[in-house]
């Protein structure tokens, strides 16, 4: 992935996931950590505190699923 490529996915990722900090590793794998920590009704759903991926596309679909998780904890009591 060139570095313009990076900087634009980074970006994307980011505006789409502000609640998550995003970057990609020397090594070229992408990783988001929660802004904030995971409350207990969140880990019983099975929210991370950080998700890894090989690639952005990647990376964006896990969190998707970690922000449903999250809704999920939301209502759940």
């Amino acid at each position: 992935m060139s570095d313009r490529a990076e900087v634009t996915a980074q970006d994307l990722l980011t505006t789409a996931f502000p609640d998550w900090l995003i970057w990609r590793s020397d090594t070229g794998h992408w990783y988001a950590t929660r802004r904030t920590r995971v409350t207990e009704a969140q880990g019983r759903t099975g929210c991370n505190r950080m998700v890894d991926a090989p690639t952005p596309a990647d990376l964006s679909q896990k969190l998707v699923e970690q922000e449903q998780r999250a809704a999920k904890a939301a209502v759940t009591p």
